[in-house]
């Protein structure tokens, strides 16, 4: 670690009581958000001063967990009561977060929380964590779980990236924004004459402060000019620049490159040259100072900034100091008219090989990216990347993602193919999915003309993982056959993984013929080859073949045979995904106590380390699995908790997903108007993908909707359209559901149902699958309590009553009786004042072919490929 730069004097601050006081209320979270200049650095520093406090300033390379657990650390080793030592030695050695991950959060929160008084933890720039959703749960996580002594302070700029409203439930939060850090004029005196020395005693004076506003960082700078210049001329312009500014962060900028210059102009050239060169470097240490200006020059430099107080911010562990963010950005400005470009390049290159002697890769690759260096960035990148451990080591993922947008569009072969992989991983990771595609299949060509075969097929995973989240899989499908195509016949490693994830996207588009030819050649190129994991992730897809088939048996046998293979490699989110899977696949078969038990233990594996414990599958499972148990009010409940996680960490088909699930809820619940309202979104957002079964899942409930609502003859219609999908998908099982959701219709319609009831019923029958009567009971209890009247359907409707629950048996009985002395149609069909009502008792459809088009959203293959592509393998 860098030799801490020598402390300065005391910073020019004035104390603010009224923020202190706020600050001082109870709170688990505090977060200071505002625009740059607003003092929320200062701010958090007057506050932890006196206090046990670890102080972390948050860079682009902790959007990873492991870095960002790795820079907490760092951290603590530094505070004034240094901890952590024990967690460090373990992160040293073991960095893998999906197999050590649990290991060392537990270390790290065991260390963090005091044996005696309270701790403050300070993040500072934590807006460089927006839409990294993986350091954000975990970080999450981290303050949910650290005790009632450990408080979290969070200072960014705009809204705070972690979720408030959650973090409040664990002790209260407190948001300071930029209207509660602006100065009053109390503050604005106070500060003018106790720091400054200063009175706004003329219209000079009064108007600069004034046009200034309650904006701290223009206040100072402002004060400096009227030291120099008690009775200031400032042009019209400039005050119409600093009007206002303090309110709209797109004029900060130009307020400040006026105030700024005022306090820039006046230093003697030799300094503004080295001022300039100095702001190539986000912290000023003394070791990176000598890299770049000399030793002496360097010492030098930090003495006039001692002296002159130039705009510096000390960081309040004593490590370094930093130019105010505002000020770099000015300091830059004037560096690039400065610098020969050529010799910009070669001082890159200096700090570069400082940074990465330091072990800090990611800083390196910046500074030679800044300074336009791409080819070298690139070179470096590489060589860091195959160094590091794990796939392609953490911290280089963000800043592989700027290199992608340093690069004009149509020149992605400026970059190399593990650039670009790493960039689709974080655009993922922020919900990019365009963008994502794009940058995996960049990578993919890059490979291949390397003849990195094994690199090409990881990149098609990816792109397959994306396109299955997105609904997007038609050009996935047209990539992956011609990557098989052009890989040779060995390494047949690669050919067997491009295979596993090409044939779920041949599944999900209605292939599924293709998709087990594709997937039982797969698990014939894995075969023998070493790869453990991937060939059981191959017995999984072929028995999720079977299971959009409605065989969810046959992929509960795999997936036991699976799990353990996960467990024993360390893969927790492989087999906590897995878990999940083996619920639903329960659910489908009417075990719901047993799928609940299942993802009982699934929660247990994901939250150790992730923070996961809302991911939006387990929360739209668990829902599910509970209103097939006919608990809908409660299951309608945690649908509605379930919107802003999926909000927050899904994918568009989730959302989506859910809107069908809560419709049938809701339909079941007898609110016809939200369940129309649904799956009316989830049928029109379903027909912009590719996902042909989820569109008829979607039509088919829907048509049910409408027909109870009264519109018989466009139910009717919807009901033959998704039928046809269905039967051409193959799944007999939706065709029966099928048949008796148009019986249902028709029977409210007072028109002629025995046919197509008869239909449902025998084909019930003969796939085994009269549980489904149990799921749809507000729609099959009225049709079987008509059907136990004498006639031809009574001998089929009593066999069918015995798989049924006595309860549900009892009720429906009962209404045959009551049926008996009731006028029929002649033609056997119910009268439409008969109509019953939802019984409260009925769940969730168990519907292959939204399994099958779940790859996405709800079948079993996607949570395991969610799960496997979250972790990064």
């Amino acid at each position: 670690m860098a030799a801490p730069a020598r402390r300065p004097r005391p910073e020019n601050v004035v104390a603010r009581p009224r923020l202190m006081r706020s600050l001082a209320r109870p709170w688990k979270v505090a977060v200071l958000s505002a625009p740059a200049g607003f003092g929320k650095t200062t701010l958090a520093a007057q506050f932890a001063a006196g206090r046990d406090a670890l102080w972390c300033r948050v860079g682009p390379e902790d959007r990873d967990p492991a870095h960002l657990l790795g820079r907490l650390l760092l951290a603590a080793s530094r505070a004034r009561k240094p901890f952590g030592a024990r967690t460090r030695r373990l992160f040293e050695a073991r960095r893998d977060m999906e197999r050590d991950g649990a290991v060392l959060t537990a270390s790290f929160l065991d260390e963090l929380a005091p044996a005696r008084g309270r701790r403050l933890v300070v993040l500072d720039d934590a807006h460089a964590l927006a839409d990294a959703r993986e350091g954000l749960q975990w970080l999450r996580r981290v303050i949910e779980e650290s005790g009632s002594r450990v408080s979290f302070l969070i200072a960014c700029r705009g809204e705070c990236p972690l979720p408030l409203a959650r973090l409040d439930l664990h002790g209260g939060s407190l948001v300071l924004r930029a209207p509660d850090l602006e100065f009053t004029d109390g503050e604005q005196g106070r500060l003018l004459r106790e720091v400054f020395r200063l009175r706004a005693d003329s219209p000079a004076r009064t108007a600069l402060i004034a046009a200034v506003g309650g904006w701290p960082a223009g206040l100072v700078l402002a004060a400096r000019h009227l030291q120099r210049d008690p009775e200031p001329r400032v042009p019209r312009v400039a005050l119409a620049e600093l009007t206002g500014a303090a309110g709209d962060e797109r004029r900060l900028s130009g307020a400040l490159d006026y105030l700024a210059e005022e306090v820039f102009s006046p230093l003697p050239p030799a300094l503004q040259t080295t001022l300039c060169r100095a702001a190539l470097l986000e912290e000023l240490e003394l070791e990176a100072l000598e890299v770049l200006i000399g030793r002496a020059r360097g010492a030098a430099l930090l003495a006039e900034i001692d002296r002159r107080d130039l705009f510096v911010e000390r960081l309040p562990d004593g490590s370094a100091a930093r130019f105010h963010p505002l000020f770099r950005e000015f300091l830059l400005g004037r560096l690039s008219g400065q610098m020969r470009q050529d010799e910009r390049t070669r001082v890159s290159a200096k700090l570069a090989r400082h940074w990465m002697r330091r072990g800090e890769a990611a800083r390196a690759i910046r500074v030679l990216a800044d300074a336009g260096a791409l080819e070298e960035a690139v070179r470096l990148f590489d060589e860091a990347a195959a160094a590091a451990p794990g796939p392609g080591g953490p911290s280089l993922g963000p800043v592989a993602l700027e290199l992608t947008r340093g690069v004009p569009a149509g020149t992605a072969s400026a970059l190399s193919p593990g650039v670009l992989l790493h960039g689709a991983y974080q655009a993922l990771d922020a919900r990019r999915f365009d963008e994502t595609l794009r940058l995996a299949r960049d990578a993919q060509a890059g490979f291949l003309r390397q003849r990195a075969f094994m690199a090409a097929a990881r990149a098609f995973r990816l792109e397959g993982e994306t396109a299955l989240r997105a609904g997007r899989l038609r050009d996935s499908r047209r990539q992956g056959e011609a990557l098989l195509r052009a890989l040779p016949a060995r390494p047949r490693a690669a050919r067997g993984m491009v295979a596993l994830h090409l044939g779920p996207i041949h599944l999900y588009m209605g292939e599924p013929a293709r998709a087990r030819a594709v997937l039982r050649e797969g698990a014939r190129w894995l075969r023998g080859g070493g790869h453990e994991i991937e060939e059981a992730e191959c017995s999984l897809a072929q028995a999720t073949v079977a299971y959009t088939e409605g065989h969810w048996e046959i992929y509960l046998l795999f997936a036991r045979r699976a799990l353990p293979i996960f467990r024993r490699a360390g893969y927790r989110a492989r087999a906590g995904a897995t878990l999940v899977n083996m619920g639903e696949a329960c659910t489908y078969l009417g075990l719901e106590d047993v799928a609940l038990a299942h993802f009982d233990e699934a929660e247990a594996f994901l939250p150790r380390w992730s923070g996961q414990a809302d991911d939006p599958h387990l929360l739209i499972y668990r829902a599910r699995a509970l209103a097939e148990k006919g608990e809908l009010d409660e299951a309608a409940r945690r649908f509605g908790a379930a919107r802003e996680p999926v909000r927050r960490n899904g994918h568009p088909t989730q959302t989506l997903e859910l809107d069908v699930w809560e419709g049938i809820c809701a339909r079941r619940r007898g609110r016809l108007d939200d369940a129309e309202a649904g799956l009316a979104r989830a049928q029109i957002g379903f027909a912009g993908m590719e996902l042909l079964s989820w569109v008829a899942l979607a039509r088919m409930e829907r048509a049910l909707v409408r027909g109870l609502q009264g519109h018989t003859d466009e139910a009717l219609r919807e009901l033959l359209a998704a039928a046809r999908v269905t039967r051409r998908l193959g799944d007999q099982k939706e065709l029966a559901r099928n048949a008796l959701f148009e019986a249902r219709v028709r029977q409210v319609a007072g028109d002629t149902w025995r046919a197509p009831l008869r239909r449902a019923l025998r084909g019930l029958v003969r796939l085994d699958y009269l549980v489904l009567l149990r799921k749809e009971s507000d729609v099959s209890a009225p049709l079987l309590a008509a059907a136990l009247a004498p006639g031809s359907l009574h001998a089929l409707a009593a066999r069918c009553m015995s798989a049924l629950p006595d309860r549900l048996r009892e009720r429906i009985e009962g209404g045959a009786t009551v049926g008996t002395r009731a006028t029929t149609a002649p033609d056997g069909a119910a009268p439409a004042r008969a109509r019953s009502r939802p019984s409260g008792r009925a769940a969730p459809h168990a519907s292959p072919s939204a399994t099958r088009a779940g790859v996405v959203a709800s079948g079993p293959l996607h949570v395991r490929l969610l799960g496997a592509f979250e972790v990064r393998l």
